[in-house]
C-alpha cells in the first residue's frame, strides 16, 4: 500500500516519506551486520544511510560527500557499507537510483514524462549516462523498460501524448 500512495505524492514528498520510514527502521539492529559489531559504527551505517536516502536526487551525491558528511573515509564508509548493505557507498547510490527509475518508469503516472526527466529526477545529470547505466543494471534501455513494465493502456496514453506532430501530418497527408 505504500508504494501505491508514494506513486502520488510529489519528489520532495516522496523524499520526506523515506526520511520517515528510514527513521522508523532506525530501531533495526545493524549492528550484528557491522564487522566489528560497535554501536557507534551502526550508528553511522544508519545515519549514512539515511544521508544517502535524503540526498539521492542531488546529482551531486557521491559516496565522497557521504564520507565527508559523516568524518569517515571514504575506504572507513565502504568497508562499513559492505558489512552492513553488502555493497560499496556508491554502488549503493548508483543502484538506489536505478531502481527508483525503474519503478518511475513503469509508473501510470509518469508516463507523460521524458527518460530524460526521470533520469534528472533522480539524480543524473547527463541522460546518456544514465541510459547506459540503465541498460548494464537492468539489461534494456529505459524505454524498453517502459514498454515492458508500464500498463498498457498507459504506454498508449504516453505514446499518443507524445506522438512527434510533424509525423502525423505527413503520415495522414500520405494516405489521399
Amino acid at each position: 500500500r505504500i508504494l501505491n500512495a508514494a506513486s502520488g505524492l510529489s519528489p520532495g514528498q516522496q523524499v520526506a516519506a523515506i526520511a520517515t520510514i528510514i527513521q522508523m527502521l532506525g530501531m533495526a539492529d545493524f549492528g550484528t551486520a557491522v564487522a566489528d559489531g560497535s554501536g557507534a559504527a551502526a550508528d553511522r551505517i544508519r545515519c549514512a544511510l539515511s544521508f544517502v536516502e535524503l540526498s539521492l536526487f542531488e546529482p551531486g551525491l557521491t559516496a565522497t560527500t557521504v564520507a565527508a558528511a559523516h568524518g569517515l573515509s571514504r575506504r572507513r564508509l565502504d568497508e562499513l557499507f559492505l558489512s552492513a548493505v553488502g555493497e560499496p557507498v556508491s554502488a549503493h547510490i548508483w543502484n538506489r537510483r536505478l531502481s527508483i527509475a525503474a519503478g518511475f518508469l513503469a509508473d501510470a503516472n509518469r508516463c507523460d514524462q521524458t527518460v530524460a526527466q526521470i533520469s534528472s529526477a533522480v539524480g543524473f545529470a547527463n541522460p546518456a549516462h544514465f541510459t547506459r547505466k540503465f541498460k548494464r543494471h537492468f539489461g534494456c534501455s529505459p524505454k524498453h523498460w517502459r514498454q515492458q513494465h508500464c500498463t498498457p493502456e498507459a504506454a498508449a496514453r504516453y505514446r499518443i501524448k507524445n506522438r512527434d506532430p510533424l509525423r502525423s501530418v505527413a503520415n495522414a497527408g500520405g494516405r489521399g
